[in-house]
Protein backbone atom coordinates (compact mmCIF):
# COMPACT_ATOMS: atom_id res chain seq x y z
CA UNK A 1 0.00 0.00 0.00
CA UNK A 2 1.47 3.58 -1.12
CA UNK A 3 0.57 6.62 0.30
CA UNK A 4 -1.60 9.04 -1.59
CA UNK A 5 -1.87 12.66 -0.88
CA UNK A 6 -5.82 12.64 -0.74
CA UNK A 7 -6.56 9.03 0.06
CA UNK A 8 -6.06 6.68 2.86
CA UNK A 9 -6.38 2.87 2.95
CA UNK A 10 -6.57 0.58 6.08
CA UNK A 11 -7.37 -3.03 6.37
CA UNK A 12 -10.71 -3.69 7.59
CA UNK A 13 -11.02 -6.60 9.70
CA UNK A 14 -8.39 -9.12 10.40
CA UNK A 15 -6.24 -10.37 7.20
CA UNK A 16 -5.94 -13.95 6.87
CA UNK A 17 -2.69 -15.83 5.93
CA UNK A 18 -0.75 -12.67 5.86
CA UNK A 19 2.27 -11.41 7.93
CA UNK A 20 2.87 -7.32 8.26
CA UNK A 21 6.33 -6.59 7.40
CA UNK A 22 8.69 -3.46 7.10
CA UNK A 23 8.18 -1.80 3.47
CA UNK A 24 11.54 -0.16 4.14
CA UNK A 25 13.57 -3.26 4.66
CA UNK A 26 12.07 -6.44 4.20
CA UNK A 27 11.54 -5.04 0.47
CA UNK A 28 14.57 -6.01 -1.81
CA UNK A 29 14.87 -5.43 -5.60
CA UNK A 30 12.07 -5.22 -7.88
CA UNK A 31 9.72 -5.53 -5.29
CA UNK A 32 10.38 -2.68 -3.18
CA UNK A 33 8.50 0.50 -3.68
CA UNK A 34 8.87 4.12 -2.76
CA UNK A 35 7.07 5.58 -0.25
CA UNK A 36 5.52 2.63 0.89
CA UNK A 37 3.35 3.06 4.04
CA UNK A 38 2.56 -0.69 4.82
CA UNK A 39 3.78 -4.34 3.30
CA UNK A 40 2.01 -8.17 3.75
CA UNK A 41 3.76 -11.22 3.33
CA UNK A 42 1.95 -14.52 2.09
CA UNK A 43 2.81 -17.86 2.29
CA UNK A 44 -0.64 -20.06 1.91
CA UNK A 45 -4.10 -18.85 0.83
CA UNK A 46 -4.82 -15.06 1.71
CA UNK A 47 -7.58 -12.82 2.22
CA UNK A 48 -7.39 -9.26 2.82
CA UNK A 49 -10.24 -6.52 3.04
CA UNK A 50 -8.94 -2.39 2.53
CA UNK A 51 -10.82 0.52 3.45
CA UNK A 52 -10.44 3.13 1.15
CA UNK A 53 -11.45 6.83 2.20
CA UNK A 54 -11.06 9.50 -0.32
CA UNK A 55 -10.43 13.31 1.03
CA UNK A 56 -11.45 16.35 -0.81
CA UNK A 57 -9.06 18.90 -0.88
CA UNK A 58 -10.32 22.11 1.19
CA UNK A 59 -9.44 25.60 -0.20
CA UNK A 60 -7.04 27.87 2.00
CA UNK A 61 -7.09 31.33 2.09
CA UNK A 62 -4.62 32.37 -1.02
CA UNK A 63 -3.29 35.87 0.94
CA UNK A 64 -3.11 36.42 4.76
CA UNK A 65 -2.74 39.75 6.55
CA UNK A 66 0.01 39.41 10.01
CA UNK A 67 -0.25 43.06 10.65
CA UNK A 68 -2.21 46.17 9.74
CA UNK A 69 -1.17 49.85 10.36
CA UNK A 70 -3.90 52.54 9.50
CA UNK A 71 -3.03 56.17 9.94
CA UNK A 72 -5.74 59.12 9.37
CA UNK A 73 -5.87 62.48 9.62
CA UNK A 74 -9.09 64.80 9.85
CA UNK A 75 -8.05 68.32 8.20
CA UNK A 76 -9.77 71.01 8.77
CA UNK A 77 -11.13 71.54 5.15
CA UNK A 78 -13.50 68.07 5.43
CA UNK A 79 -10.96 65.43 4.00
CA UNK A 80 -9.84 62.61 5.71
CA UNK A 81 -6.05 61.37 4.78
CA UNK A 82 -5.15 57.41 4.69
CA UNK A 83 -1.78 55.73 5.19
CA UNK A 84 -3.11 52.03 5.29
CA UNK A 85 0.01 50.00 5.92
CA UNK A 86 0.02 45.68 5.47
CA UNK A 87 2.58 43.20 5.87
CA UNK A 88 0.98 39.78 4.07
CA UNK A 89 1.72 37.57 2.35
CA UNK A 90 0.09 36.24 -1.13
CA UNK A 91 0.00 33.43 -3.22
CA UNK A 92 -1.71 35.47 -6.18
CA UNK A 93 -0.66 36.98 -9.37
CA UNK A 94 -2.59 39.91 -8.29
CA UNK A 95 -4.09 41.30 -5.35
CA UNK A 96 -7.20 43.01 -5.49
CA UNK A 97 -8.68 45.66 -3.14
CA UNK A 98 -11.39 48.15 -2.97
CA UNK A 99 -11.44 51.83 -1.62
CA UNK A 100 -13.80 53.29 0.52
CA UNK A 101 -16.37 55.95 -0.86
CA UNK A 102 -16.60 55.00 -4.30
CA UNK A 103 -19.61 53.66 -3.74
CA UNK A 104 -21.43 56.69 -2.70
CA UNK A 105 -19.85 59.23 -4.83
CA UNK A 106 -17.60 60.71 -2.16
CA UNK A 107 -14.26 62.74 -3.71
CA UNK A 108 -11.56 60.18 -3.84
CA UNK A 109 -8.01 61.76 -4.79
CA UNK A 110 -5.38 59.39 -4.57
CA UNK A 111 -1.29 60.26 -5.11
CA UNK A 112 0.72 59.89 -7.73
CA UNK A 113 1.95 56.75 -6.69
CA UNK A 114 -0.69 55.35 -4.26
CA UNK A 115 0.69 51.86 -4.19
CA UNK A 116 3.92 51.07 -2.71
CA UNK A 117 5.48 47.31 -1.85
CA UNK A 118 8.28 47.27 0.32
CA UNK A 119 8.36 51.09 0.00
CA UNK A 120 9.04 51.12 -3.98
CA UNK A 121 6.30 51.92 -6.30
CA UNK A 122 4.20 49.64 -8.61
CA UNK A 123 1.94 50.37 -11.48
CA UNK A 124 -1.81 50.26 -9.88
CA UNK A 125 -3.87 48.09 -12.58
CA UNK A 126 -7.69 48.35 -12.69
CA UNK A 127 -10.54 46.13 -15.18
CA UNK A 128 -12.72 48.22 -17.06
CA UNK A 129 -15.34 50.09 -15.39
CA UNK A 130 -14.84 48.04 -11.81
CA UNK A 131 -14.50 49.86 -8.73
CA UNK A 132 -11.42 47.27 -7.72
CA UNK A 133 -8.02 48.03 -7.93
CA UNK A 134 -5.56 45.38 -8.35
CA UNK A 135 -1.69 45.29 -7.41
CA UNK A 136 0.56 43.02 -9.37
CA UNK A 137 2.92 40.60 -7.18
CA UNK A 138 4.56 38.90 -9.72
CA UNK A 139 8.10 38.18 -8.36
CA UNK A 140 7.17 37.95 -4.73
CA UNK A 141 7.78 34.76 -3.13
CA UNK A 142 4.74 33.33 -1.95
CA UNK A 143 6.52 32.35 1.32
CA UNK A 144 8.39 35.43 2.16
CA UNK A 145 5.79 38.68 3.60
CA UNK A 146 6.26 42.23 2.36
CA UNK A 147 4.88 45.38 3.08
CA UNK A 148 2.02 46.81 1.36
CA UNK A 149 1.24 50.32 1.44
CA UNK A 150 -2.05 52.55 0.35
CA UNK A 151 -2.53 56.07 0.27
CA UNK A 152 -5.44 58.20 -0.13
CA UNK A 153 -7.73 60.98 0.79
CA UNK A 154 -11.67 61.21 0.64
CA UNK A 155 -13.84 63.68 1.11
CA UNK A 156 -15.33 63.39 4.65
CA UNK A 157 -17.74 65.63 6.49
CA UNK A 158 -18.40 63.24 9.60
CA UNK A 159 -15.66 61.43 11.84
CA UNK A 160 -16.22 57.86 10.46
CA UNK A 161 -12.99 56.24 9.58
CA UNK A 162 -13.14 52.98 7.13
CA UNK A 163 -10.18 51.78 5.34
CA UNK A 164 -9.18 49.26 1.70
CA UNK A 165 -11.27 46.11 1.51
CA UNK A 166 -10.36 42.74 -0.16
CA UNK A 167 -13.07 41.27 -1.64
CA UNK A 168 -11.24 37.78 -1.40
CA UNK A 169 -11.70 37.74 2.29
CA UNK A 170 -7.93 37.56 3.67
CA UNK A 171 -6.89 36.08 7.14
CA UNK A 172 -6.74 39.09 9.48
CA UNK A 173 -4.98 39.13 12.09
CA UNK A 174 -4.47 42.30 14.22
CA UNK A 175 -5.03 45.89 12.89
CA UNK A 176 -4.07 49.25 14.75
CA UNK A 177 -5.93 52.61 13.36
CA UNK A 178 -4.08 55.73 14.49
CA UNK A 179 -6.09 58.38 13.59
CA UNK A 180 -5.50 62.32 14.23
CA UNK A 181 -8.57 64.77 15.24
CA UNK A 182 -8.31 68.63 15.58
CA UNK A 183 -6.25 70.28 18.54
CA UNK A 184 -9.39 72.07 19.66
CA UNK A 185 -11.62 68.98 19.47
CA UNK A 186 -12.19 66.19 22.36
CA UNK A 187 -13.51 62.82 21.80
CA UNK A 188 -17.23 62.06 23.72
CA UNK A 189 -17.38 58.84 22.28
CA UNK A 190 -16.57 55.88 19.63
CA UNK A 191 -18.75 53.28 17.92
CA UNK A 192 -17.53 49.84 16.28
CA UNK A 193 -15.82 46.86 16.69
CA UNK A 194 -12.70 48.61 17.93
CA UNK A 195 -10.76 49.03 21.47
CA UNK A 196 -9.20 51.81 22.88
CA UNK A 197 -5.47 52.34 23.78
CA UNK A 198 -3.73 54.61 25.53
CA UNK A 199 -0.63 55.76 23.71
CA UNK A 200 2.59 56.78 24.50
CA UNK A 201 5.56 58.43 23.07
CA UNK A 202 7.54 55.75 21.13
CA UNK A 203 4.15 53.43 20.44
CA UNK A 204 4.00 55.22 16.65
CA UNK A 205 7.65 53.65 16.03
CA UNK A 206 6.44 50.51 17.79
CA UNK A 207 3.52 50.08 15.25
CA UNK A 208 5.45 50.81 12.18
CA UNK A 209 8.05 48.08 13.43
CA UNK A 210 5.85 45.52 13.64
CA UNK A 211 4.88 45.91 9.72
CA UNK A 212 8.32 46.73 8.42
CA UNK A 213 10.92 44.03 10.51
CA UNK A 214 13.60 42.23 8.57
CA UNK A 215 11.58 43.48 5.21
CA UNK A 216 12.10 47.12 5.07
CA UNK A 217 13.41 50.65 7.26
CA UNK A 218 10.63 51.53 9.75
CA UNK A 219 11.22 55.22 9.93
CA UNK A 220 11.26 55.22 6.19
CA UNK A 221 7.66 54.39 6.32
CA UNK A 222 6.77 56.42 9.08
CA UNK A 223 8.00 59.90 8.11
CA UNK A 224 6.54 59.54 4.76
CA UNK A 225 2.76 60.91 5.68
CA UNK A 226 2.00 64.33 6.83
CA UNK A 227 -0.08 64.10 10.11
CA UNK A 228 -1.73 66.83 12.49
CA UNK A 229 -3.75 67.17 15.61
CA UNK A 230 -3.87 64.71 18.80
CA UNK A 231 -3.53 61.29 18.18
CA UNK A 232 -5.97 58.73 18.96
CA UNK A 233 -5.01 54.72 18.69
CA UNK A 234 -7.22 51.85 18.45
CA UNK A 235 -7.29 48.28 17.75
CA UNK A 236 -9.67 45.14 16.48
CA UNK A 237 -8.64 41.50 15.84
CA UNK A 238 -9.77 40.10 12.87
CA UNK A 239 -11.34 43.09 11.17
CA UNK A 240 -14.38 43.01 9.39
CA UNK A 241 -14.21 43.09 5.13
CA UNK A 242 -17.15 44.98 5.04
CA UNK A 243 -18.94 47.98 6.51
CA UNK A 244 -19.34 47.00 9.49
CA UNK A 245 -15.92 47.52 10.62
CA UNK A 246 -16.03 51.58 10.46
CA UNK A 247 -14.98 53.38 13.09
CA UNK A 248 -17.63 56.04 13.97
CA UNK A 249 -15.97 59.06 15.65
CA UNK A 250 -18.15 61.51 17.78
CA UNK A 251 -16.66 64.72 18.45
CA UNK A 252 -17.25 68.41 20.16
CA UNK A 253 -15.13 71.07 20.65
CA UNK A 254 -13.07 71.09 23.66
CA UNK A 255 -14.48 75.06 24.66
CA UNK A 256 -17.65 73.76 24.57
CA UNK A 257 -17.38 70.86 26.25
CA UNK A 258 -14.73 72.65 29.37
CA UNK A 259 -17.67 75.23 29.58
CA UNK A 260 -20.43 72.91 29.72
CA UNK A 261 -18.90 70.68 32.74
CA UNK A 262 -17.71 74.04 34.72
CA UNK A 263 -21.17 75.56 34.37
CA UNK A 264 -23.16 72.43 34.88
CA UNK A 265 -20.92 71.49 38.58
CA UNK A 266 -21.22 75.71 39.25
CA UNK A 267 -24.91 76.05 39.14
CA UNK A 268 -25.84 72.76 40.78
CA UNK A 269 -23.43 74.07 43.77
CA UNK A 270 -25.78 77.33 43.69
CA UNK A 271 -28.62 75.50 44.07
CA UNK A 272 -27.74 73.43 46.81
CA UNK A 273 -26.51 76.65 48.66
CA UNK A 274 -29.88 76.95 51.19
CA UNK A 275 -30.07 73.29 51.66
CA UNK A 276 -28.20 71.54 54.61
CA UNK A 277 -25.02 69.55 54.53
CA UNK A 278 -26.91 65.85 54.76
CA UNK A 279 -28.74 67.32 51.36
CA UNK A 280 -25.66 68.27 49.70
CA UNK A 281 -23.63 65.35 50.43
CA UNK A 282 -26.32 63.38 49.30
CA UNK A 283 -27.12 64.91 45.75
CA UNK A 284 -23.36 65.06 45.58
CA UNK A 285 -23.08 61.25 45.95
CA UNK A 286 -25.71 60.79 44.00
CA UNK A 287 -23.98 62.41 41.02
CA UNK A 288 -21.06 60.67 41.16
CA UNK A 289 -22.90 57.28 41.19
CA UNK A 290 -24.60 58.75 38.00
CA UNK A 291 -20.72 60.07 36.17
CA UNK A 292 -19.70 56.40 37.28
CA UNK A 293 -22.65 54.82 35.30
CA UNK A 294 -22.60 57.22 32.39
CA UNK A 295 -18.72 56.13 32.72
CA UNK A 296 -19.82 52.33 31.55
CA UNK A 297 -21.44 53.79 27.96
CA UNK A 298 -19.28 56.68 27.73
CA UNK A 299 -15.82 56.32 28.99
CA UNK A 300 -14.20 58.68 26.29
CA UNK A 301 -16.26 61.61 27.98
CA UNK A 302 -15.86 60.86 31.85
CA UNK A 303 -11.82 60.72 30.75
CA UNK A 304 -12.40 63.69 29.63
CA UNK A 305 -14.37 65.39 32.01
CA UNK A 306 -12.14 64.05 34.79
CA UNK A 307 -9.82 66.90 34.48
CA UNK A 308 -8.27 70.13 35.83
CA UNK A 309 -11.73 71.82 35.03
CA UNK A 310 -13.73 69.45 37.10
CA UNK A 311 -11.07 70.35 39.76
CA UNK A 312 -11.19 73.99 39.82
CA UNK A 313 -15.18 73.90 39.49
CA UNK A 314 -15.39 72.17 42.28
CA UNK A 315 -12.87 73.92 43.97
CA UNK A 316 -14.88 76.99 43.34
CA UNK A 317 -18.23 75.20 44.71
CA UNK A 318 -16.48 74.18 47.88
CA UNK A 319 -15.29 78.36 48.72
CA UNK A 320 -18.99 79.12 47.78
CA UNK A 321 -20.47 76.83 50.20
CA UNK A 322 -17.64 77.70 52.94
CA UNK A 323 -18.55 81.42 52.65
CA UNK A 324 -22.67 80.52 52.98
CA UNK A 325 -21.44 78.88 56.27
CA UNK A 326 -19.27 81.99 57.77
CA UNK A 327 -22.43 83.49 59.20
CA UNK A 328 -24.03 80.85 60.41
CA UNK A 329 -20.45 79.55 62.26
CA UNK A 330 -20.20 83.06 63.92
CA UNK A 331 -23.78 83.34 65.11
CA UNK A 332 -23.27 79.65 66.78
CA UNK A 333 -19.87 80.96 68.36
CA UNK A 334 -21.63 84.06 69.81
CA UNK A 335 -24.27 82.31 70.94
CA UNK A 336 -21.91 79.65 72.76
CA UNK A 337 -19.96 83.06 74.19
CA UNK A 338 -23.18 84.48 75.03
CA UNK A 339 -24.74 80.81 76.79
CA UNK A 340 -21.23 81.27 79.42
CA UNK A 341 -21.46 84.89 80.17
CA UNK A 342 -24.78 84.54 81.42
CA UNK A 343 -24.03 80.79 83.17
CA UNK A 344 -21.30 82.81 84.92
CA UNK A 345 -23.19 85.72 85.86
CA UNK A 346 -25.67 83.22 87.27
CA UNK A 347 -23.04 81.33 88.98
CA UNK A 348 -21.72 84.22 90.87
CA UNK A 349 -18.62 85.86 88.96
CA UNK A 350 -17.64 88.92 89.69
CA UNK A 351 -16.05 89.50 86.58
CA UNK A 352 -19.42 88.52 84.95
CA UNK A 353 -21.05 91.79 84.01
CA UNK A 354 -24.58 92.13 84.87
CA UNK A 355 -25.83 92.88 81.28
CA UNK A 356 -24.98 89.52 79.29
CA UNK A 357 -27.60 89.59 76.64
CA UNK A 358 -24.32 91.45 74.75
CA UNK A 359 -20.70 91.11 74.84
CA UNK A 360 -18.61 94.21 76.48
CA UNK A 361 -17.67 97.43 74.77
CA UNK A 362 -14.04 97.59 74.27
CA UNK A 363 -14.03 101.02 74.08
CA UNK A 364 -16.40 101.07 77.89
CA UNK A 365 -13.59 99.08 78.82
CA UNK A 366 -10.45 101.24 77.61
CA UNK A 367 -12.56 104.61 79.16
CA UNK A 368 -12.81 102.39 82.63
CA UNK A 369 -8.84 101.66 82.83
CA UNK A 370 -8.35 105.33 81.81
CA UNK A 371 -10.09 107.27 85.03
CA UNK A 372 -8.67 104.13 87.37
CA UNK A 373 -5.32 105.47 85.90
CA UNK A 374 -5.96 109.25 86.69
CA UNK A 375 -7.53 108.50 90.10
CA UNK A 376 -4.50 106.59 91.80
CA UNK A 377 -2.43 109.33 90.67
CA UNK A 378 -4.61 112.04 91.83
CA UNK A 379 -4.16 110.18 95.44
Amino acid sequence: MVKAETIDILPDGTPTGLIPIDPNHDLDGVAKIPDASAALEFHADWQLSLQVTRYQLESLKQTSIERAFIRAVQTKNDRLSVQALYRLRSNQQRLEFTLPGQSNGQSLQMDSQPVRINGQPVTLEKAGDQQSYYVPLLGHNSNQPFVLEIRYSLESDDAEIDFPRFPSEPASQKTSLLTYIPQDAALVKYDGPWSKEPIGPHKLDQLVEEIAANIMDAQSVAGQFAVEGRPLLFTTLQAPNDGSGKLQLTVAPQRMLYGGIFGAVVLLGIMLLRTNWTTRIGITTAMVAVALLMGVFWPSLISFAMDQTLMLASCLVGLLWGAAEVPRWAQRLRDVWLSGRTKATADGDPFATADASSPPDANAAAQENTDSHSNGEDQ
